[in-house]
């Protein structure tokens, strides 16, 4: 039995085969054979083990090889790549011409792929070209393509994977079973490659969070900003100062910190224009107009003005207004005034009594009352000839004016009559003379003087000496203008009396005379 197999080439192979067969006389009818045979590709051609029966039939056959997936390869051309060949043998017509079918099979040859240890890129860096090792290739061959490993960027190890790494059909690669991973580490940011804006803001209602620019933008990702005080995610809203910190997103090892200012947001307060009361009445509640107020805030408390309630303008205040430590409240530069105006009085609001009184020696002045009385506070009464404020004392009739006080506008006039005080003169009683004497300084009691007022001049009498009775006058007795003088009705009378005369006092003579023709008397001596 020859078998033909592991031959070099195709024409050495044949060469070889008829030397060897040359003088055997080879028996018609040979029976040939094929022996279904596996081997790992090795880069060499490979040969079907052919066997005849009788040994030395061989010469003359014919080998047909045929890959499953193509035409029959040429006459005396060995299969080198993997695959499977059907191999048909066929025995010369001498040598009966049978045939024989079996199959070569080449199988891919296993390659090792061992990745280097220690392949690593820190987070959101590129990854690096993937080296590694094989072991199996043949004929100074390499393997095509590049290896891969897991997906995923965040820290971690991944698996290497094959990818696209190919050594065609005739390697069968694999990762070795010990392969180490490939690691994704931490990035540490540099100086700089977290950059915060938006820390000064103003309060609008609204969730205020700072502005944060990563570099590079992949350290962004799920990074977390954290407010002092507040809850994780929550982000502050009213005014005030608020520490934050701010921290890389995973995989990047960076942070930094500061404070969010939130500013109290200006509301100016423009009071509404005219308003105004007259003098002595209620202040109105103010009316306003905010502008600058977010959502649905208000504020809270009232307006006020500057104090005082005399007729002018008044600044407006903020009084209690208030928004909260969220808004910073002023009044508007252009704010207009408040106005206490002057109050008119109406008919009867100033009314005047005791316009005619009696000298009394003390300033005098009619009685005025006012409605509402505030409207006499400061108001002023003039007397015709005297100061405003002055009083008359003395008797007469003075026209006056009077002016309500200020924040009021009434007036009115009349005259105020001082009438002359009434003074009584009662003559002393029992006042007399004897007959021919003279008249004594009449003595009397004056009623109705007031202070230190006296009469002046003289009390008198009617006229005549004869012994009677006779009234008394008032002679030239005067107090001045300020005084009607009077006698009193049940004044008593001045009395001459007759003269009582002494023994003696009348001394007759003459009481007897010669008729002479004229009328003649006796002589009377006192």
């Amino acid at each position: 039995m020859i078998k033909l197999r592991n031959l070099a080439g195709t024409a050495l192979a044949l060469a070889a085969l008829l030397a060897a067969c040359a003088g055997q006389n080879v028996p018609i009818d040979a029976e040939p054979s094929v022996v279904d045979y596996t081997v790992v590709y090795d880069g060499q051609p490979q040969t079907p083990e052919i066997t005849f029966d009788p040994p030395g039939a061989e010469i003359g056959a014919e080998v047909v090889i045929t890959p499953e997936d193509g035409p029959p390869l040429e006459s005396g051309t060995w299969p080198t790549d993997a695959g499977v060949y059907a191999v048909v043998v066929r025995a010369s017509a001498e040598q009966g011409g049978r045939e024989a079918e079996g199959t070569l099979t080449i199988t891919p040859r296993p390659v090792s792929v061992v990745p280097s240890a220690d392949q690593a890129k820190a987070v959101g860096d590129a990854d690096p070209e993937l080296t590694f090792a094989a072991s199996g290739l043949v004929l100074e061959h390499e393997l095509s393509g590049a290896l891969e490993r897991e997906p995923g960027e965040v820290v971690g190890s991944y698996a290497f994977e094959l990818g696209s790494l190919d050594g065609g059909p005739n390697y069968a690669v694999s990762l070795a079973a010990d392969a180490p991973s490939f690691a994704i580490v931490t990035a540490v940011l540099g100086d700089g490659a977290i950059s915060v804006s938006g820390t000064s803001v103003v309060y609008d209602g609204l969730a205020q969070d700072v502005m944060v620019v990563f570099d590079p933008p992949a350290a962004g990702a799920d990074a977390v900003v954290s407010y002092e005080g507040l809850a994780a995610g929550v982000l502050p809203v009213d005014a005030g100062t608020y520490p934050f910190e701010v921290v890389a997103g995973p995989g990047y090892d960076g942070s930094v910190s500061g404070e969010l200012v939130i500013a109290a947001r200006p509301v100016s307060v423009l009071p509404a224009a005219g308003q105004s009361k007259a003098f002595d009445e209620l202040d109105p509640v103010f009316v306003y107009v905010p502008s600058g107020l977010v959502g649905d805030d208000t504020l809270s408390g009232a307006l006020e003005r500057a104090s005082g309630e005399v007729v002018g303008s008044y600044d407006f205040s903020l009084g209690t207004l208030a928004g909260g430590p969220n808004y910073d409240v002023s009044l508007a530069a252009d704010a207009p005034s408040f106005a206490i105006v002057t109050a008119v009085l109406g008919d009867g609001a100033i009314s005047v009594s005791g316009t005619s009184v009696v000298y009394d020696g003390s300033p005098l002045g009619a009685v005025i009352t006012f409605d509402p009385p505030a409207a006499g506070v400061g108001a002023v009464v003039t007397y015709a000839g005297f100061e405003a404020g002055v009083l008359p004392v003395d008797a007469g009739s003075y026209p006056f004016a009077v002016v309500a006080g200020p924040g009021y506008d009434g007036s009115v006039s009349g005259t105020f009559v001082i009438e002359a005080r009434p003074v009584s003169v009662v003559p002393t009683a029992g006042q007399s003379k004897v007959f021919d004497e003279a008249d004594p300084v009449f003595a009397f009691d004056a009623s109705g003087l007031v202070g230190s007022d006296q009469l002046s001049g003289a009390l008198e009498r009617e006229l005549g000496e004869d012994v009677g009775s006779y009234a008394f006058t008032l002679g030239s007795l005067e107090a001045g203008s300020n005084y009607a003088v009077a006698l009193a009705a049940d004044a008593p009378s001045f009395m001459i009396q007759a003269v009582v005369l002494g023994d003696g006092a009348i001394s007759v003579s003459g009481t007897s005379v010669v008729y002479d023709g004229s009328p003649l008397g006796a002589v009377i001596a006192f």
